[in-house]
């Protein structure tokens, strides 16, 4: 399992962009991990969460974007987090990579477009950052390092062990799907 990271802190997608782009059959599919920058205590909206439904999550994401539910504000809580891109290798599925790109959300609309165009999953039901680290550190005031509330100071390790946490809670119909494909 490999990990690429991006100057963490910088919202810039033309990495991820490009990719997608070029790889689109190697991607598995995403998460949108919209939490500002790591702990933002603003409620998701119901209807982010409610995407992972929809047959083509990125196309939905986009239509929501079109009707003027979208956040267009530095305050909303969907306006800044990160999207991890889940890579398998074609000839060799089980092999799964992630390229993590923190990103603004209408940064984020270029990798949707390009997302919806190949039905590849946006999947926006996620275990949060500090829901991972309470799971992993404990519960309780003093448990979660003080450090590690800002995602920008993660460790590969650290983030390497949130995206497997993400494949184990959501990522199985996500991967189910790829490997149907890659057949």
């Amino acid at each position: 399992m490999s990990l690429l990271l991006p100057r963490m802190g910088v919202t810039e997608c033309s990495r991820a962009i490009s990719f997608l782009k070029n790889n689109p059959a190697n991607v598995v599919g995403t998460f949108w991990v919209m939490c500002g920058y790591g702990f933002d205590p603003e409620p998701i909206p119901n209807w982010w969460i409610d995407i992972v439904l929809e047959e083509n999550q990125a196309q939905a994401i986009l239509d929501t974007r079109e009707s003027g539910s979208y956040p267009t504000d530095h305050g909303d809580p969907l306006y800044l987090g990160f999207c991890i891109i889940v890579t398998a290798d074609k000839s060799n599925p089980a092999s799964i990579s992630y390229i993590i790109q923190h990103l603004r959300m209408f940064e984020g609309e270029q990798l949707l477009k390009i997302l919806a165009e190949y039905n590849i999953p946006a999947h926006t039901e996620v275990t949060y950052p500090s829901d991972f680290l309470c799971l992993r550190y404990g519960y309780g005031e003093d448990a979660i390092p003080p450090s590690l509330k800002d995602m920008n100071r993660w460790s590969t390790q650290l983030w390497e062990d949130y995206c497997s946490c993400l494949m184990a809670q959501h990522g199985q119909k996500m991967i189910r799907k790829y490997w149907s494909k890659s057949q």
